[in-house]
């Protein structure tokens, strides 16, 4: 892959593993702003309790068992099936910091 390809994203396609990293990539940073906020909020008002921690770290094992999935076998399924359930947890995350506020 020569390295003028991402001056301009033109030229000879890159190797299929280049592009399943590259867009694994871009998929870890779809919705992590949101859990970023919430974890910036949760220690800004001082409100670090067991059940968004457990919230935040299922989120990241999910993200992970995501990346696994898109990076071995990628199974469309497999891989949505981890992708809404770290939604699911990081729209409960919200749903409480909701309540608590």
């Amino acid at each position: 892959m020569k390295g003028s390809y991402y001056r301009l994203m033109q030229g000879d396609a890159p190797p299929d593993g280049e592009l399943k990293l590259a867009r694994n990539f871009s998929n870890l940073f779809e919705t992590p702003v949101l859990f970023h906020v919430f974890g910036a909020i949760v220690i800004a008002k001082n409100l670090a309790a067991p059940l968004p921690l457990a919230l935040a770290w299922g989120y990241v094992a999910l993200r992970a068992v995501h990346t696994a999935i898109h990076l071995s076998y990628n199974h469309p399924i497999h891989r949505f099936l981890a992708f809404l359930a770290s939604n699911i947890l990081l729209l409960a995350m919200w749903g409480w910091l909701a309540v608590v506020l």
